[in-house]
């Protein structure tokens, strides 16, 4: 049972590694804390404003250059319609990672999320899969995550730059009663942007391929078209974003995630 509601996060269109969302794009190894929030379009009326994912980062610097990173993920439910009103609160899967700066342009993450998500709290979790559905597995119950993936972050000229990203994710349900409870997935990313003085803006094409399902091979696959654009002002960057699924099965339920972001790095 516990599985059959985390799949659904995989078809959420018709009733988702580490990456704070303008982050993945903006790879560093400096002390930072930011915010964001998601905000899934859902085709049905009634979800509030307030119904998203509010999704903590905190990253410090170790002496090697290196930093270790902590996501702490938060979902609301908020749906009022026809007299119905629903409100649900919710801890996801914590996120604990490492990441290394190869060189200049060579970034390393490991790191395992934790299986922190509460099983009596599902349809908050559903609207976090349904707003960060490419790493879905965050916000399963019972399931424990670890992944790795390595970037390269290019900079040329004029403030532009360009990368991409490669990894590989195992999710494990804890729970013993759970037939086949390891998963497989691979993730991708390709991204470009410019980083001005006072303003930055960038566009990236984000997805994950599904291996396994109920021990089963599958070729799954959902992605996501991403923009973002961010103000600059001392450490500070306030900032808005725009998902777009690229999948049916997610499109035909919810036609965009919007959000807002606030990092400051120290």
């Amino acid at each position: 049972m516990k599985k059959t509601m985390f799949l659904l996060l995989l078809i959420l269109g018709v009733v988702h590694i580490t990456h704070a969302q303008m982050d993945w794009m903006n790879p560093t190894t400096r002390g930072k804390f930011s915010i964001d929030f998601y905000h899934p379009d859902f085709d049905s009326k009634g979800y509030n404003a307030i119904t998203g994912l509010y999704d903590i980062t905190f990253q410090t610097t170790l002496a090697s250059g290196s930093a270790v990173r902590i996501e702490v993920p938060f979902c609301n439910f908020s749906y009022e319609r026809n007299g119905f009103k629903e409100d649900e609160f919710a801890l996801s899967n914590i996120y604990l990672g490492f990441r290394m700066n190869n060189n200049d342009e060579w970034f390393t993450d490991i790191g395992l999320r934790l299986p922190t998500a509460s099983d009596d709290k599902f349809l908050a979790n559903l609207i976090g899969g349904s707003a960060d559905y490419e790493r879905m597995y965050a916000y399963g119950a019972d399931v424990i995550t670890g992944s790795i993936m390595v970037q390269r972050h290019k900079i040329m000229d004029k403030g532009s730059y360009m990368g991409f990203r490669l990894g590989t994710s195992v999710s494990h349900f804890t729970d013993s009663e759970v037939e086949d409870p390891t998963d497989l997935w691979a993730n991708y990313g390709v991204y470009c942007g410019l980083d001005l003085e006072k303003f930055g803006a960038s566009m990236g094409y984000e997805g994950v391929v599904i291996f396994t399902e109920d021990g089963n091979i599958s070729d799954r696959h959902l992605s996501t078209v991403e923009v973002s654009a961010y103000l600059k002002h001392d450490r500070i960057r306030p900032g808005l974003f725009l998902k777009i699924p690229m999948d049916e099965e997610i499109s035909n339920g919810m036609g965009k995630v919007i959000g807002l972001s606030i990092s400051m790095s120290y």
